[in-house]
């Protein structure tokens, strides 16, 4: 993605509401386009601002508080590697994101055996952009457990 296709997606979205740049903050997004391998992907990280960057690195999440993105990013760095299973990346990322929810530290933060998606007054949806998938939509919904 050029930073001229961010801006064809976000100055929609500012022109729609116009207070975009004005607390409460309505957006904060993250867009990906997936390439005929890992190193041709696209990870694009948008704020409410149209702020915007690239990630390199595979892991791309998005919340409110900058600091916690980047200490929740660099724990999923870590935590994961390609010969993970599907299971596991699910385990590292339900667990990130538990931790940003209930402000909890990520040094002591361990990957869950068993993912979960029943987060007490929360709703859960997980999905997976499939490289392998036929076809020009690359999307698939996710259930746990069984991810796979």
């Amino acid at each position: 993605m050029t930073g001229e296709a961010i801006g064809r997606v976000f100055l929609p979205a500012k022109n729609a509401f116009e207070q975009v740049f004005a607390p409460p903050l309505i957006v904060e997004s993250i867009f990906a386009e997936l390439g005929v391998t890992p190193a041709q992907d696209n990870l694009v990280r948008v704020h409410y601002d149209g702020d915007h960057y690239y990630e390199t690195s595979g892991v791309l999440l998005a919340h409110r508080d900058a600091q916690a993105e980047r200490e929740a990013s660099d724990w999923m760095r870590k935590s994961l590697s390609p010969a993970d299973s599907l299971d596991r990346a699910v385990g590292v990322c339900l667990a990130a994101w538990r931790a940003l929810v209930d402000n909890k530290p990520f040094a002591d933060l361990n990957v869950p055996k068993d993912p979960t998606l029943e987060i007490q007054g929360k709703s859960v949806e997980l999905a997976l952009l499939d490289r392998k998938l036929p076809g020009p939509v690359h999307y698939r919904n996710l259930a746990v457990p069984s991810v796979t």
